[in-house]
């Protein structure tokens, strides 16, 4: 099971989140699976971004399984401290 999906099944059924939390949580207890990630990406120019657009694809494959998108996005901090935009999830 890839850390996104443990991630996701911690979060309580009903509630609201967005990926720049599962990011915050891959980054802190799952750094290891994080950097192979980013090692996978084939470019050297907007590496952070890239990667955490694929993690936002990871999330997605689980839409209807484990989470539903929600209209909108949601307004958060993201790894940097700076306030941003990102899709908004419900888990189910």
């Amino acid at each position: 099971m890839s850390c996104i999906q443990e991630i996701l099944e911690g979060i309580e059924k009903g509630c609201y989140f967005d990926s720049h939390y599962v990011t915050d949580l891959m980054i802190r207890d799952h750094s290891d699976e994080y950097l192979c990630m980013a090692k996978d990406i084939n470019t050297k120019e907007n590496l952070t971004l890239r990667l955490h657009q694929q993690i936002g694809n990871k999330i997605a494959k689980l839409e209807g399984a484990l989470v539903k998108r929600q209209d909108g996005q949601s307004w958060s901090l993201n790894i940097h401290g700076n306030s941003g935009s990102c899709a908004l999830w419900k888990r189910i």
